[in-house]
C-alpha cells in the first residue's frame, strides 16, 4: 500500500509546505505566523501518514483475510467471485519506497531499530518542543497584528491596546427580590 501511495503524499505536502512557505515573505504578522504553523501541520501530518498509515493498511488487511465487510467489520462480506485488484507500477513510487521507505522502516533489524529509535526520539523531542513553544507565546490576535510592523497603523493598535483597553465590571447588588418593582426603581436611582 505505501509504493501506491508514497509518491503522490510526498508530492501533496510538498507543494502544501511550499505554497504556505511563501506565505512567509508578508510583513503582516497574522498571515506569516499562520503560514509557518501550517508549513508545521504539514509537515506532521506527512509524518503522520508516512509512519502511521501501514498500521492502518496491515489492519485491513487483517480484516480482507478475515472476510469481513468494510464498514460493518463485525459481519462476513458477500464474496463475488473474479474480483481482483490489479497493480500498476510507478516507477516513482518504487523508487522511493524500495531505496528509502523499506529499508529505513522495514529492512534489516539492526537498521530498523536505530531508525525506530530516531523517529520515537524525534516524535518525543517535537512533542516537547511543542509543550515549551506552547507555554512562551501569547495565544490569540490582536489588532495590531493585522497591521504590517512598524507602519503607522501597526503603532496605533499597539498603542490602543496599551492605553484604551478595556475590562470587563461586575457589579453584586446582593439580595435584591427582583420582582418588587420598587426594589428595581431603587437600583436604577
Amino acid at each position: 500500500a505505501m509504493r501506491e501511495v508514497s509518491v503522490p503524499v510526498s508530492m501533496t505536502s510538498v507543494v502544501n509546505c511550499l505554497m504556505f512557505a511563501v506565505l512567509n515573505i508578508s510583513d503582516i504578522p497574522a498571515i506569516y505566523l499562520t503560514a509557518t504553523v501550517a508549513v508545521i501541520c504539514v509537515i506532521a501530518l506527512y509524518l503522520g501518514v508516512m509512519f502511521c498509515f501501514p498500521a492502518y493498511c496491515w489492519l485491513d488487511m487483517k480484516r480482507q483475510a478475515a472476510g469481513k465487510r468494510d464498514f460493518f467489520f463485525c459481519y462476513k462480506a458477500n464474496e463475488v467471485e473474479g474480483t481482483k485488484h490489479e497493480v500498476h507500477e510507478d516507477k516513482r513510487q518504487v523508487w522511493l519506497y524500495e531505496k528509502f521507505y523499506f529499508p529505513l522502516v522495514l529492512g534489516a533489524p539492526c537498521v530498523r531499530m536505530v531508525s525506530h529509535t530516531f523517529l520515537i526520539l524525534g516524535a518525543l523531542a517535537l512533542f516537547a518542543t511543542g509543550i515549551y513553544g506552547g507555554t512562551q507565546h501569547e495565544v490569540g490576535l490582536g489588532l495590531e497584528d493585522f497591521f504590517p510592523i512598524g507602519s503607522q497603523a501597526q503603532h496605533w493598535a499597539e498603542t490602543r491596546t496599551k492605553e484604551l483597553a478595556s475590562w470587563s465590571i461586575g457589579m453584586n447588588w446582593g439580595a435584591i427580590n427582583y420582582t418588587d418593582k420598587n426594589a428595581q426603581q431603587k437600583m436604577i436611582k
